[in-house]
């Protein structure tokens, strides 16, 4: 899947803890995860989407769109937020915000406009 493999580059393995610190490397491991996991239910969503354009006008649908485009525009610094997260990463949360907001997020609510539009 195109967004593991740019999760993957985008996270900076240079700033892995030694492995002496076992409770730093599964903090991190974890917090790697949570942000690949946001980045392949965008993927996810936007590709749903497009193969289905009628999951569009769905509320559910509509609703999880909205809290992953909130998730990454808001960079939250509240636990599990993408700004604590980056921070704790000693990564740029922009980087991972833009790259989700502009490849999936940003199209997909644009179909979703598209379908809200054309209603009967």
């Amino acid at each position: 899947m195109i967004a593991q493999h740019i999760a993957d580059t985008l996270i900076d393995e240079t700033t892995q803890p030694s492995l002496e610190d076992n409770a730093l490397l599964n903090e991190r491991k974890l917090f790697t995860a949570s942000i690949k996991l946001a980045i392949k239910d965008a993927e996810h969503l936007y590709s749903l989407g497009k193969r289905n354009p009628l999951v569009l006008r769905h509320r559910d649908f509509q609703g999880e769109t909205q809290d992953l485009v909130d998730y990454f525009e808001q960079q939250s610094m509240q636990p599990g937020g993408l700004g604590f997260i980056c921070s704790h990463l000693e990564m740029d949360a922009n980087r991972f915000s833009e790259f989700a907001l502009q490849k999936f997020l940003n199209p997909l609510q644009a179909l979703i406009e598209r379908t809200q539009r054309s209603r009967y």
